[in-house]
């Protein structure tokens, strides 16, 4: 019998096993390498549609050399938050149906609420928004919604200062959100520039007024073909509906210019100057904290600062923020779709209720 050949022997068993671990390595590895790249595929995706594209702003918007953007005049969406879910806004811009005179009408308290897009209303139509709702549970209110989706506080009260003066008015509700302040100090958003406030000496100016309505005019453009991709409006519900993928998807904070000191400078300056302007027009400001779901579960800075400004200033101010957490966690959840739902904006609606009427009263003993 002939010995059999070396080279035809088969590997040890040790050597088969080793080679199956190293092959089950690289497949999971694999795996890995193609879960990452399809993962950061997708961020990259949806941080370009957050950073480049103002999906929901662009089918209303233009860009304005003061405030960055601003709503245009006399739109009309019928179905722009879904079927049947409008979207207007009269000759001055704002999200109402009519005009307003300078004037007050006779038996009437005219209310403007200045805000970012909790306050314009996005998802509902115009007759839902919180401030709508403030003159639905109201008939004597008359309500001037001076919101706009992605404002920073900065920019309400720049658009107050040069659009809302020019309205006589009872009462001016500051509603803000903790994110609010942080978009104070960015340079743009969304594919638009923004001004940016800045304090020399005790005088408040816009750092950098003129903006450039040239260098968003691209990014606009893109954003209006793309607000029509069903994809891209699902990629946004979906952000919105999953908080987890907004914490992983959100955009770095920029860093600011300024300190920390100078921010809160600047921001009891602006407060203290829009009081100014409000008291000249013989009109009670408020400043509303209106509070997000992140708010439920973290404290944001700006919320603690807040009360101690206002009432440094002496200007009335309410957070809402312990009206929702008294609320069951099911109950908070079903007035959120993103922002406030319809049951969320009459909610909100009927707590800042009770305190414009405490202000109106406390208002009609010292005239007296």
């Amino acid at each position: 019998m002939s010995e059999p050949d070396p080279k035809e022997e088969k590997p040890p068993a040790e050597e088969k096993k080793g080679l199956k671990v190293l092959l089950s390595i690289l497949l999971i590895l694999l795996i890995t390498l193609l879960l990452f790249a399809l993962v950061e595929g997708l961020a990259s995706t949806v941080l370009f549609i957050k950073d480049s594209l103002p999906i929901s702003e662009a089918s209303h918007t233009q860009p304005d050399q003061l405030l960055g953007w601003v709503s245009k005049a006399n739109v009309d969406l019928p179905n722009k938050y879904g079927p049947g879910v409008f979207f207007q806004t009269n000759s001055q811009g704002f999200r109402n149906s009519q005009d307003f005179s300078q004037k007050i009408p006779d038996g009437k308290t005219r209310i403007i609420c200045l805000g970012d897009s909790f306050t314009m209303g996005y998802g509902v139509d115009n007759d839902q928004t919180w401030c709508a709702e403030l003159q639905n549970q109201n008939q004597n209110y008359q309500t001037v919604n001076m919101g706009q989706g992605g404002y920073g506080v900065d920019q309400a009260y720049l658009w107050y200062q040069r659009d809302g003066v020019k309205l006589d008015s009872n009462i001016v509700v500051l509603a803000v959100i903790g994110d609010d302040f942080n978009r104070m100090w960015e340079k743009s958003l969304y594919g638009y520039s923004k001004p940016i406030l800045d304090l020399k000496g005790n005088e408040l100016k816009v750092a950098n007024y003129p903006l450039s309505l040239e260098k968003s005019s691209s990014a606009i453009r893109i954003a209006q073909a793309g607000s029509k991709l069903r994809i891209i409006a699902l990629l946004q519900k979906v952000a919105e509906k999953l908080p987890f993928i907004n914490t992983l998807l959100a955009k770095p904070t920029q860093v600011s210019q300024y300190s920390q000191q100078k921010q809160q400078a600047i921001v009891k300056a602006m407060l203290a100057d829009l009081n100014k302007l409000t008291q000249e027009k013989n009109t009670k400001l408020l400043i509303l904290y209106l509070p997000t779901k992140d708010d439920m579960v973290s404290l944001n800075a700006w919320r603690v600062l807040l009360p101690q400004i206002s009432n440094e200033l002496k200007i009335p101010y309410l957070d809402l923020t312990p009206e929702f957490q008294a609320l069951h966690s099911s109950e908070i959840e079903s007035m959120f779709a993103g922002h406030y739902n319809v049951k969320g904006n009459a909610f909100v609606a009927d707590k800042v209720n009770t305190k414009l009427q405490e202000m109106l009263e406390r208002s009609e003993k010292i005239n007296e």
